[in-house]
Parts: C-alpha cells; structure tokens; sequence
C-alpha cells in the first residue's frame, strides 16, 4: 500500500533528476528529513507526519525554485494520488 512517504520520496526522485542528487539531498536536510543517494527518506523529524512533511516540502520547493518546479511535481502527484487512493493534501 502506497504512503505519503512514498509521494515525497517520488518528488524528492523527480527533482533529483532536475537539481541534481546534492541540492536537494542538502534541501531537504534544511527541513529534518535525511535523503539516501537512491531518494529514499531515511529519517524524518521526531512528531511530524509524513503527509505534513509532503506539504512543507512542496511549500519550500517553491520558494526556493519556483512555481514551474511545483508544476511538474503536482502532475505526478496527482497521479500518483489516485493510482493508490491518497488523499491529495495540496
């Protein structure tokens, strides 16, 4: 069964590949969560939710770059969502 750990790993994945594995492996140490090389959440902050964790993400991702990064990940989120019956929390 698919998680919101599994939509932040897929966003974390997807921006690999746009901002390479350093920048957001360090983006998302800012916010508590430690990243693996393969974009697999290792460890989150103590009390938070892996959904919670998925909004912020996506909240900072767009301050530091921009809307049309949000954009893109949306799309696969979306998809994602309704592939597995997720609540879309955005």
């Amino acid at each position: 069964m698919a998680t919101y750990r599994d939509a932040l790993e897929l966003v974390i994945r997807r921006e690999f590949g746009v901002y390479g594995p350093e920048k957001i492996i360090d983006f998302a140490a800012k916010m508590g969560i430690t990243v693996g090389r393969d974009g697999r959440v290792i460890k989150t902050p103590p009390g938070r939710s892996d959904r919670e964790l998925l909004v912020e993400f996506m909240n900072r991702l767009r301050e530091e770059f921009g809307e049309v990064s949000v954009i893109s990940c949306r799309v696969a989120l979306n998809s994602f969502f309704m592939k597995n019956g997720l609540e879309n929390p955005l």
